[in-house]
């Protein structure tokens, strides 16, 4: 027997008996659950709140989704333009490692020698073999406004008596300039 129905013919005043009775006992079996501390069964609980919250758990995997579009993006961009410039620096490199180092050695030698000669106050050095090697580094000079003018440097530091020289040497050219002095 189809409850609504029942109850629909009860409210008209066309009900069965047996209509009636159904109707009432389930009404007596719902008011006796309503009134009942024992846990109630929920079918389905809240089914919009459960909607919004996989929808905004939609929305923040679109978010995270798009920013790492983002980075690929910027990566590949960066990729472009660095690569580039990194691999026309390496094409222009005619001065390798070793011919840096004795390079930037003679003209920290000459050139604390020569400002000794100009009153800077440090000795003479006798010997190019007191300007000891203490680091070395290779690193892209990157031109931003022309990507394709970019060249390698050696970064040399030498250590002449705890006092510390910092050269760089053009690995295209080989000219070498001091950027550095600490004592």
């Amino acid at each position: 027997m189809n409850f609504d129905e029942a109850l629909r013919h009860m409210q008209e005043g066309t009900a069965t008996e047996e209509e009636r009775a159904y109707v009432e006992e389930k009404l007596k079996n719902a008011n006796a659950s309503v009134n009942s501390d024992a846990p109630r069964i929920i079918e389905n609980p809240k089914p919009a709140r459960i909607k919004g919250q996989k929808r905004e758990l939609g929305k923040f995997f679109k978010l995270i989704i798009a920013i790492a579009a983002v980075f690929v993006a910027l990566g590949v961009i960066f990729s472009g333009v660095f690569g580039g410039a990194a691999a026309n620096a390496k094409k222009a490199e005619v001065i390798s490692k070793a011919e840096a180092e004795k390079i930037a050695q003679q003209d920290v030698f000459d050139g604390f020698n020569r400002s000794q000669a100009n009153g800077m106050g440090w000795s003479l050095l006798t010997s190019i073999d007191e300007v000891k090697l203490y680091d070395i580094d290779h690193d892209l000079h990157y031109d931003a406004a022309k990507p394709m003018n970019s060249f390698y440097v050696y970064e040399i530091i030498y250590n002449i008596y705890g006092t510390y020289v910092e050269v760089e040497v053009d690995t295209r050219t080989g000219n070498c300039i001091v950027t550095d002095i600490n004592t």
